[in-house]
């Protein structure tokens, strides 16, 4: 599960809201990530995933009452998120390497070029990924994006408009 977190500039006076961890729709992709280290089975092609996808959720009431057509239509649906979520060169370290372990969260960001009235929180994917033999790899990002940072004692965050630590903690949220 995620955490949003949500704050108030005493700067700015603008509210933000900020996700950690995670979300619902990074869970298939962990889940499948987490087939792929069980396995060894490149869920890159199509037959190989719609077998996950018949595995992971067989006996699960709602996947089985499914007409067979809205099925195909799910398991379409989640293969494309799962290619889409890729670039090139993970996709070839994933279907050329033993993968060992993986993390894979939500993170929230701001571009730091953009000028301050239309800086907003962004939320982007952290991926690592462990393979045998290998050092970690960690996906990058454009060096423009700033990693939003917050107080030792989590009460605080970065304002993404002011650039500060001044957005104060008001809320926290399961999501």
């Amino acid at each position: 599960m995620a955490t949003k977190v949500t704050a108030f500039c005493n700067t700015c006076t603008l509210k933000w809201e900020y996700f950690f961890g995670e979300t619902q729709e990074l869970s298939m992709i962990n889940l499948a990530l987490n087939y792929i280290e069980q396995n060894q089975k490149n869920l890159f092609v199509k037959e190989n995933f719609f077998e996950f996808i018949n595995k992971s959720f067989s006996g699960k009431k709602d996947f089985e009452s499914m007409p067979q057509e809205s099925k195909n239509k799910s398991m379409e649906l989640f293969y494309n998120q799962f290619v889409g979520m890729f670039s090139d060169e993970e996709r070839a370290m994933l279907e050329s390497n033993i993968l060992l372990k993986h993390n894979l969260e939500i993170y929230p960001i701001y571009l730091s070029s953009l000028p301050e009235d239309e800086r907003k929180v962004m939320n982007i994917p952290l991926l690592s990924l462990w393979f045998l033999n290998q050092e970690e790899y960690k996906r990058r990002y454009n060096p423009e994006i700033i990693y939003i940072q917050f107080t030792k004692e989590q009460d605080y965050l970065v304002c993404p408009k002011c650039q500060s630590m001044s957005a104060a903690v008001i809320a926290q949220d399961q999501v």
